[in-house]
């Protein structure tokens, strides 16, 4: 995958996105800015999946996987590449859970190597699929 930057960074609570594909456009790991994005043959459509963290608090907020995606690990790249880029800019912590997630994403912890960095599940999310729309086929 290679990944489209979208920083939130002028709320209170400073947030970071990285949005994933698969489009061989771009060179797998490269990291764009959304203006980049927007010059690209490719639709947002097309995204893999999505990561999106609190930058000053290191806590991962939404993983989401296109459901013809999933179990190809991608959301473990996506936690990879959101941690290396978070280590590269020099913020502050090492990407965790809070303990809130969705049942899917219960799943994937079951599976992560770093167990530790993991909060205990206490809040079950919605699911994170969009609702299939004239629109969004």
């Amino acid at each position: 995958m290679w990944f489209v930057a979208l920083p939130e960074f002028g709320h209170a609570r400073p947030a970071m996105t990285l949005v994933g594909y698969a489009h061989d456009v771009l060179p797998v790991g490269v990291v764009v800015p959304d203006a980049t994005f927007f010059s690209l043959p490719v639709r947002n459509r097309d995204q893999v999946g999505a990561i999106r963290w609190w930058r000053d608090e290191a806590v991962v907020d939404q993983v989401y996987v296109s459901g013809t995606w999933r179990r190809r690990h991608v959301a473990t790249a996506l936690i990879y590449a959101a941690s290396a880029y978070h280590q590269l800019h020099g913020w502050p912590g090492r990407l965790h859970s809070d303990g809130r997630r969705t049942s899917l994403g219960e799943q994937l912890v079951a599976g992560l190597r770093h167990p530790a960095r993991i909060a205990v599940l206490d809040e079950v999310m919605p699911p994170m699929d969009p609702e299939v729309t004239p629109e969004n086929r």
